[in-house]
């Protein structure tokens, strides 16, 4: 579970990284960049963001509910500015 109180921008991001994991990947563009106008998120950030988190969620390296919390962690810490 989520230690994290869950806000705006965790529901999105846990949303979303859900629907990555559920979707094919000819539709993860379009499930990402609708995070990006949510969150209106700089350059920058989406690439630390794909990077660090969404990329590996669509490449199916990160899989199952305790890897999906970690996730939305480090999609948080990244979104902070505690990831780089």
């Amino acid at each position: 579970m989520i230690k994290r109180r869950m806000n705006t921008t965790t529901t999105l991001v846990y949303d979303t990284l859900k629907s990555l994991a559920a979707h094919a990947p000819e539709q993860h563009a379009e499930i990402r960049q609708r995070l990006y106008e949510q969150l209106s998120l700089p350059f920058n950030k989406q690439l630390s963001l794909y990077a660090n988190v969404l990329g590996p969620i669509s490449s199916g390296k990160l899989a199952g509910c305790d890897n999906i919390d970690k996730a939305v962690e480090l999609a948080l810490d990244v979104l902070e500015g505690r990831n780089k």
